[in-house]
């Protein structure tokens, strides 16, 4: 019918995303300054689900509902005339509870990087860093490679194959036993 079903006041959500049931629904709202993100649970009646919002360093660039919980990256900048090579710009990876929306992770792992490919595997997460690198996080925040594959900067494909992990940079091709 077009009618509002339910309306709920959340100042400053610039995006949202809904569960595959459509009974939870994400709302971002990013800082005035930019310099963080404030993530909102909402039900299906318009109700906040959590208590607190939760807070994350950045701008959410990447954001997945798992059975484990709720994948989140984020992208930190310095400001000004930064680029993606400057030390203080990086990626962070945050996994919340989606019950509660708090960090299940004591440290999140470094990344080194801006995380520009990211994917959901049966025992944690792959992601491959603007600057060059591969590493896999556990669904416990623990890395799960002794140290992160060595690959070229600007990794422009990353994909699974049944021969293993193929990625491709402006520099080399590789395909990797994970």
């Amino acid at each position: 019918s077009g009618d509002d079903l339910w309306e709920t006041k959340i100042k400053g959500i610039n995006w949202m995303v809904a569960d595959e049931t459509e009974k939870e629904i994400y709302g971002f709202e990013t800082t005035s300054n930019g310099k963080n993100t404030r993530i909102h649970k909402i039900g299906s009646n318009g109700e906040e689900l959590w208590q607190d919002d939760r807070k994350v360093q950045g701008i959410v660039s990447n954001f997945e509902i798992l059975p484990q919980g709720l994948a989140v990256v984020s992208d930190k900048s310095s400001g000004g005339s930064s680029s993606v090579f400057a030390t203080k710009d990086e990626s962070e990876i945050a996994f919340l509870s989606a019950s509660t929306g708090e960090d299940l992770w004591e440290k999140a792992p470094k990344t080194k990087g801006y995380v520009q490919h990211f994917y959901v595997m049966d025992d944690g997460i792959l992601f491959g860093i603007q600057q060059g690198g591969i590493n896999k996080i556990g669904f416990d925040g623990k890395t799960l490679f002794k140290k992160p594959l060595k690959t070229g900067e600007n990794i422009m494909i990353m994909a699974h194959t049944p021969q293993g992990l193929i990625y491709i940079t402006s520099e080399d091709t590789n395909i990797v036993n994970l």
